[in-house]
């Protein structure tokens, strides 16, 4: 049994064995998506049912795995063992340190005999200390609240300021990016000039006022989700501001039927959402990582053995 790297041509061949959509980061910077069949010939007359998946993404030192998903009737063979392999090899040869697993509880709905939890939990995955939210929801649901809310010129007051990462020069994007740093350093998880490497460009905003750089937020394009990653504000009003401006701004950007995941990194993203009465669900994620160095040594003992 082969496993092969997925395609546009062939990423709906796949689409039944990814009920919670992480397909749609294909389209993302840096992302690893592999499947598996009884055979590496997918086309055809004579082509079988898909047997595995597992979608990862690049991030800046490690490699992540959102879903790694073994059918019924090809568990207990060694299948998401090698696909795992893989991705540890694929993490050694870009030089990253880490590896890590994203499980989301909403994976356990759809089918509670996968237990992506189990799997990962082995001699070297360990829990990280990294544990968030996401919130999905849809892109018509949100404009039925925009609507129905009737702060429609409110909404286009706040767009007023916004700058997208696309009208920045090179220039003026690195003074944006020191500026945010030193505003916002404790809030951050990493570097600006990091988190901007995989935003869209057309969806993602800083806010401006007068000469200085007072919030930003970015998202990323999948194949029809759009995610959102960094809210920055220096208090809660101006976050509800931001985020209502953005919501107001993509009515022109992002398609009716496109879905949104929001990235929940603080307890006021949590409470914004709740308070605008947010569409949608939310779901706790937790974080399993494991060092590529420790994958290295334990396959030179197995090759040694």
């Amino acid at each position: 049994m082969k496993a092969f790297r997925i395609d546009s041509d062939t990423v709906d061949y796949f689409r039944g064995l990814d009920p919670f959509d992480t397909l749609d980061r294909l389209a993302m910077k840096g992302s690893f998506v592999l499947g598996s069949t009884d055979s590496s010939n997918i086309s055809g007359e004579d082509e079988e049912e898909p047997t595995g998946l597992m979608v990862c993404t690049i991030e800046t030192d490690r490699l992540v795995i959102h879903w790694l998903f073994v059918v019924p009737e090809y568990r207990e063979m060694g299948l998401g063992s090698y696909l795992l392999m893989l991705a540890f090899e694929e993490a050694d040869r870009r030089n990253l340190e880490l590896v890590a697993a994203r499980i989301s509880d909403e994976y356990g709905i759809d089918d509670p005999t996968w237990d992506s939890w189990g799997f990962f939990v082995n001699d070297i995955f360990k829990v990280a200390d990294e544990e968030g939210c996401v919130w999905r929801t849809n892109m018509k649901d949100i404009a039925k609240l925009l609507n129905k809310e009737s702060r429609l010129d409110e909404n286009a007051a706040n767009a007023q300021g916004l700058i997208p990462l696309k009208d920045l020069s090179g220039k003026d994007l690195s003074d944006a990016a020191e500026k945010l740093n030193k505003r916002f350093a404790v809030s951050m998880d990493r570097p600006f000039e990091q988190q901007i490497y995989s935003a869209d460009p057309e969806m993602s905003f800083l806010k401006k006022k007068k000469d200085d750089y007072v919030g930003a937020i970015l998202m990323r394009k999948g194949i029809n989700t759009w995610y959102m990653d960094t809210l920055l504000t220096e208090d809660e009003v101006d976050e509800e501001t931001l985020f209502r401006a953005v919501l107001y701004y993509s009515e022109d950007y992002i398609k009716v039927g496109d879905r949104i995941e929001i990235e929940i990194k603080s307890p006021s993203v949590e409470d914004l959402l709740d308070e605008i009465k947010m569409p949608g669900a939310r779901y706790t994620v937790n974080y399993l990582t494991a060092s590529v160095s420790d994958f290295r040594k334990m396959k030179k003992n197995a090759e040694s053995e």
